[in-house]
């Protein structure tokens, strides 16, 4: 992961550092390592955000810095300076595009996913003959610089200021699929939160727990209920201040 970024910062302008995310990370992987979860944050890219009434948790995206952009990604921009997710990742895609061409490895290679997946993602074999795989999956995103109004949860959460200032306030390009504007949404993604939550506010007979539910789930194979249910009902509820 080092050299993609190597790669990335020395040939691309947009300048991304890695986040580590997903289950993993969190302590909470029902499985073999086998999976990894990368949020790439442009850290050029400066935005404000108007968020949906009827959906807080997603919201449209404007940049702030247009004539500190390259050429070609201000042109992606819309009245207003608004940025699109869909012309976001298709850019982002494209520059993952090269950099995985350019690196030259046998060992990577991309995966095709859905059309509304946020992820970009890539296998890396290993071992003799290549018999074993890492599903790598690069999630690109900015930071936002304002407060959102869905922020103001995480005020009843038991983080202290200084461990919210080692968290960031994201948006990743998954639009909502149908709302009443007609926008194209990007969501909000407080992941760096839940991270820092589930790590070092959860004692382990409760990481463990969120490990068992994960597995039901995967062995019903029930798609209606979301994996990030579990932490939202299970996890941040003890944490609230009544």
């Amino acid at each position: 992961m080092q050299n993609v970024l190597r790669e990335l910062n020395t040939c691309r302008p947009l300048k991304w550092i890695k986040l580590n995310s997903g289950s993993y990370y969190s302590y909470v992987k029902v499985s073999k390592p086998d999976e990894f979860d990368y949020l790439l944050c442009s850290t050029l890219v400066q935005c404000r955000i108007e968020q949906l009434s009827s959906s807080p948790n997603y919201c449209r995206v404007f940049v702030t810095n247009r004539k500190m952009l390259p050429l070609d990604f201000r042109e992606l921009l819309g009245p207003d300076d608004e940025l699109f997710p869909s012309k976001f990742k298709e850019y982002v895609f494209k520059v993952f595009d090269l950099c995985l061409k350019e690196m030259s490895n046998r060992r990577l290679v991309k995966i095709s996913t859905g059309s509304t997946c946020p992820a970009y993602t890539v296998e890396y074999k290993y071992g003799k003959q290549n018999k074993y795989i890492y599903d790598i999956d690069w999630i690109p995103c900015l930071e936002v610089q304002d407060c959102p109004d869905s922020y103001m949860e995480w005020k009843t959460k038991k983080l202290t200021d200084e461990e919210k200032s080692d968290c960031k306030i994201l948006v990743v390009p998954k639009n909502l699929a149908a709302n009443d504007e007609n926008f194209e949404l990007w969501r909000l993604s407080y992941s760096t939160f839940e991270k820092k939550i589930i790590r070092d506010k959860c004692k382990p007979d409760d990481r463990r727990v969120i490990r068992v539910l994960k597995n039901i789930l995967t062995c019903e194979n029930d798609h209606k209920i979301k994996r990030s249910s579990i932490f939202l009902h299970f996890i941040y509820q003890p944490f609230a201040e009544y």
